[in-house]
């Protein structure tokens, strides 16, 4: 995916990652799944990105409701400058 990305937008790039791990954290210990999607959203707009999803599904993409038990994958898909990148963290 680097190849699509300028060398300013490579560094940023590495955001996603790191919000995808701050998902995982907050809703591991507790943190209500909207407000992890809020956060993850406004953390990456913040960077520069266009976000058209961060959210925490269960397994089979279906929405886990209020239940923190069991895995959980957190999803995220966002633009920066003219490249949509994807990426996600199952935990």
């Amino acid at each position: 995916r680097n190849q699509y990305l300028s060398a300013e937008e490579r560094p940023t790039s590495t955001k996603i990652r790191k919000v995808l791990l701050q998902m995982r954290d907050s809703y591991a210990a507790g943190t209500p799944r909207a407000q992890v999607e809020d956060a993850a959203s406004h953390a990456l707009e913040q960077a520069g990105f266009r976000v058209d999803y961060a959210v925490v599904r269960l397994p089979d993409l279906s929405e886990p409701g209020d239940s923190h038990t069991g895995a959980r994958v957190a999803l995220i898909a966002a633009r920066l400058g003219n490249t949509r990148l994807i990426d996600n963290l199952e935990f």
